[in-house]
């Protein structure tokens, strides 16, 4: 059978490089360092698959340094003796590196298209005779042929038990004891109680490394914050009045784009943030609120389920395929408990009390105007710290974190 090319549905070029990026960048030395890269050659891509000669070196020349347990130098000049490229085609590949998880997701994205290359090319081919005339049994077994090759795209690590303990050693923190990268975390509360505030601030905190339930430093992210309710203006004057009023200098970090209107991230699937992350990496995605970001469910997509299901999807292919941790915010509906309190969960579709790894609600306190305390409408996935409320109009933070018995230490004497 005809090896089947990469020609008709090609990887973008960057695509190619953000993966060889990683893997020329990838640290070496450590268990966890090497089940990476045993996780990233399981994800079964080789180099035939590049449609980049020059990627397809490089990825050859990372995966034999590999094999030789050697780490590769970050002299661009060596690199590309090494691979028998040019210099310029390694810092290219370096300019586009993609975070460790997000490039184990993409060479999963890359094999998994290659499959369905051989497989549309073969079947058409079998296809193609059938309708010739070729006798029935050849057709038929050219069809079969091509269906028992085994799918590379399937081919996935095991673990073992010290794996498991392994798991539980570092976290790969976007903020320190707040959120590591694939969380998700969903804040809900009633309308006019402060959540796009709170969520400005989020994004901003994390851009100039504050630490928003200490408020002690941290090492600074790259966040793209997406406003789908106000205009460009609104969204300015409030960065600029937390900036200015906690006096904090930003260097570029946080990016942040106003749809007022919403979008339809299920219409384009997710390619309006896929681009946007593109021209402005970032490790933390701010974005909100929710209900802006589809329009109304179809006709017979009761209680918009099937359409919660495709976003809730979307979000996270942009974690997987980005390295992200994404914080949302929405409203809470309008609905009553037996005790005529509001319900504050989100809005809409039970997918989002099932899907975020962390749902947080603002609740009124009775006796402080100025202070929300934290609930929870689904249980966390994992062990963080969570201030007792959240009191607003505070200085020099319009959110001030507020713990009843003092604030717990965080493991980490300084982030």
């Amino acid at each position: 059978m005809t090896e089947p090319t990469t020609t008709t549905i090609a990887p973008p070029a960057e695509e190619e490089a953000g993966i060889v990026g990683a893997l020329l960048c990838m640290p070496r030395g450590t268990v966890d360092d090497r089940r990476r890269f045993e996780r990233l050659f399981a994800s079964g891509l080789t180099a035939a698959m590049f449609t980049s000669p020059t990627m397809a070196a490089l990825w050859e020349t990372g995966r034999a340094a590999h094999e030789r347990d050697e780490k590769l130098p970050l002299e661009a000049e060596i690199v590309a003796r090494m691979a028998d490229v040019d210099p310029d085609d390694v810092r290219w590949a370096w300019s586009y590196c993609y975070g460790v998880e997000a490039a184990i997701a993409v060479a999963r994205e890359v094999v998994a298209r290659r499959e369905r290359i051989r497989l549309v090319e073969g079947l058409s081919g079998a296809t193609t005779h059938l309708a010739d005339g070729v006798p029935i049994p050849e057709g038929r077994a050219e069809a079969e042929e091509v269906l028992a090759e085994p799918d590379v795209s399937a081919t996935d690590p095991s673990f073992t038990v010290e794996d498991a303990r392994a798991a539980g050693r570092p976290y790969d923190w976007v903020v320190p004891d707040f959120l590591e990268r694939g969380n998700r975390l969903l804040i809900t509360a009633t309308e006019g109680a402060g959540k796009t505030e709170l969520l400005v601030q989020l994004a901003l905190q994390a851009a100039v490394g504050v630490h928003p339930w200490t408020l002690r430093k941290v090492p600074p992210v790259r966040t793209l914050y997406i406003d789908l309710e106000l205009g460009a203006q609104s969204v300015a004057r409030r960065v600029a009045r937390l900036a200015d009023a906690a006096g904090v200098h930003d260097d570029g970090r946080l990016r942040w784009v106003s749809r007022p209107g919403g979008l339809d991230l299920i219409a384009d699937g997710g390619a309006f943030l896929a681009r946007q992350l593109a021209e402005h990496p970032a490790e933390l995605l701010c974005l909100g609120p929710l209900y802006q970001a589809h329009r109304a469910a179809p006709k017979g997509d009761i209680g918009g389920e099937n359409q919660a299901r495709e976003l809730a999807h979307i979000f996270d292919r942009l974690c997987s395929r980005f390295g992200l941790a994404i914080i949302l915010e929405t409203h809470a509906p309008h609905a009553v408990d037996g005790r005529g309190n509001r319900v504050l969960r989100p809005f809409g579709s039970s997918v989002w009390q099932r899907w975020p790894d962390f749902g947080i609600a603002l609740a009124p306190d009775e006796e402080n105007p100025k202070r929300h305390n934290l609930s929870w409408f689904r249980g966390d996935r994992d062990e963080r710290k969570w201030p007792t409320a959240l009191d607003r109009y505070s200085k020099p933070w319009s959110w001030d974190p507020y713990w009843d018995d003092g604030m717990p230490g965080f493991g980490q004497e300084d982030f």
